[in-house]
């Protein structure tokens, strides 16, 4: 049986400044991580017969990504200048980029906006977002 594995090749990040009207692709990403945190409240009485209990309480999610860094990038500009200015944005993750595939979607805050520099490497961009509400998901639609 074959595997149904996806390559990480066909990953993609997508921002829009303009509340999810319009997304620009981020170029030259290299990776992306997305990371969903759920609380745990204890709910242990004394009817639990010596167990604990828990119950779900909030949840987060957050994201980091590494990038070859794009100046004049459209989709990093974006991003900067979200940072710059105090705005979040909407941003789209996906692991496979094809139209059907399913992405994640939210609202950000970028936490971490970093360029670095070393004589033996490209310029590199990483960049930490925390999210601000809900994660959901989209299908994806690569006509548009």
């Amino acid at each position: 049986m074959a595997t149904k594995a996806i390559g990480g090749y066909n990953g993609k990040v997508l921002v829009s400044s303009d509340g999810g009207t319009t997304y620009e692709p981020v170029a030259e990403v290299k990776e992306h991580t997305i990371t969903i945190n759920a609380e745990e409240l204890d709910a242990t009485n004394y009817d639990s017969q010596g167990w604990s209990e828990n119950v779900p309480g909030f949840s987060s999610w957050e994201v980091s990504l590494t990038a070859n860094y794009i100046g004049d990038d459209s989709g990093q500009e974006a991003l900067r200048d979200a940072v710059i200015n105090h705005t979040r944005v909407m941003v789209q993750l996906a692991a496979n980029y094809d139209n059907g595939e399913v992405a994640f979607e939210g609202l950000a805050t970028i936490t971490s906006f970093e360029v670095s520099s070393a004589v033996d490497s490209v310029v590199e961009l990483s960049l930490e977002l925390m999210g601000s509400g809900p994660l959901t998901t989209t299908t994806l639609s690569t006509s548009s």
